[in-house]
């Protein structure tokens, strides 16, 4: 109740008791790491985490905060492997496989950010360097060919039962409308840099950069929306 209240030092204090009254009830140490990575202390909270999961080998609440952990220290691939561990020993529990999909979401609104800021920086280039449009254009078929090729290495890092669940979530209308607005909004900005004369690339360049921002922005509430009752990906980790 402390814990749920953001009483963390009451909470801290009733779990630490809860301990020396039954320091082998693997349910004290689940609720005693959650009040750990609460308070930001992400090696006591995994410490507890192990030992709720060696006194009960199937504690699925405890495999799935172990995940959590893992996506603080922003290890995504350990963190879903900890998810998907929680969802096979309990099917019933939906909040471990949405909790796959919020993973899926957080890292391909990540990439788009860091495409879109690449992209930007790229579009001062041609108004800086003054190069020809043929290598321009080169550089955004390489920026397009680096965000696909660091998208499927992060996605082979994966387990193979997660490679399916990114492939489901990447058929979903909210993150494929997330992508089309971020790729495209890139290359309309990049065409319209491109492809005006010099002499008119001081007008130009600063609405290159306001689509870029836009759509970046429009791409990550995108993702951000609310799901409707056909889509699974979920809005909040628990």
């Amino acid at each position: 109740a402390a814990l749920a209240g953001q009483r963390l030092d009451v909470a801290a204090e009733a779990a630490s008791r809860a301990r020396a009254l039954a320091p082998n009830e693997p349910d004290v140490h689940f609720l005693s790491g959650k009040v750990a990575l609460a308070r930001g202390d992400l090696d006591s909270a995994r410490g507890h985490q192990e030992r709720a999961l060696a006194l009960d080998p199937a504690h699925s609440g405890a495999m799935n905060e172990l995940g959590r952990i893992r996506l603080r220290r922003h290890d995504t691939a350990g963190a879903i492997r900890h998810f998907i561990n929680a969802a096979r020993t309990t099917p019933g529990e939906h909040i471990y496989s949405r909790n796959i999909d919020v993973v899926i979401l957080r890292t391909l609104s990540r990439m788009i950010y860091v495409f879109v800021l690449v992209a930007l920086l790229m579009l001062w280039v041609p108004a800086v360097m003054h190069v020809d449009r043929f290598p321009f254009a080169v550089g955004f078929g390489v920026l397009a060919a680096g965000a696909v090729a660091s998208f499927g290495l992060v996605l082979l890092r994966l387990p193979r039962e997660a490679r399916g669940l990114v492939r489901r979530t990447l058929r979903t209308r909210r993150v494929a409308t997330a992508l089309f607005v971020a790729i495209g909004g890139v290359a309309v900005a990049f065409a319209a840099v491109a492809f005006v004369p010099p002499s008119e690339l001081p007008q130009t360049l600063p609405i290159a950069i306001l689509i870029t921002i836009a759509a970046r922005i429009t791409a990550t509430a995108r993702l951000r929306s609310p799901v409707s009752k056909n889509q699974r990906p979920g809005d909040r980790m628990t």
